[in-house]
C-alpha cells in the first residue's frame, strides 16, 4: 500500500471522524456551508467515484468550489480543474485591484 494514508479514528472519535468531509465541515461556520456533489449533477457518478481525474480539457469529473476568493477541490484528481479557478480567481483579484489604483 505504497502512498496511501489511512485515517484512523481514536477510541473515543467517532467512526468517519477524521475523514476529509468531517474535517472539513468542522472548519465551517457552519455544517449546512459543507457542499457535495448535487445529485442531479449530469455527471455526478463520474464526480464521486474516485476513479476519474479531471484533465486540461475534460473537468466532467472534477468537483471544485470557488466562493469568493476562496477555491477548494476535493482531491489530487481535480487538480487542472482547481488550477484553473484559482488561476481565473487570482487574475480576477489583479484586475480589480489595478482598476481601483487607477481610480
Amino acid at each position: 500500500m505504497r502512498g496511501c494514508v489511512i485515517y484512523i479514528e481514536r477510541p473515543d472519535e467517532p467512526n468517519g471522524y477524521r475523514s476529509v468531509q468531517a474535517e472539513v465541515t468542522r472548519a465551517l461556520a457552519s455544517a449546512s456551508d459543507y457542499q457535495d456533489v448535487p445529485p442531479a449533477d449530469p455527471d455526478c457518478g463520474l464526480k464521486n467515484d474516485g476513479r476519474h481525474r479531471d484533465s486540461l480539457d475534460d473537468a466532467r469529473c472534477a468537483f471544485v468550489v470557488r466562493d469568493g476568493q476562496y477555491v477548494s477541490a476535493r482531491w489530487p484528481g481535480d487538480a487542472h480543474t482547481f488550477a484553473k479557478v484559482l488561476a481565473n480567481a487570482v487574475s480576477e483579484a489583479v484586475t480589480k485591484s489595478r482598476s481601483s489604483e487607477s481610480d
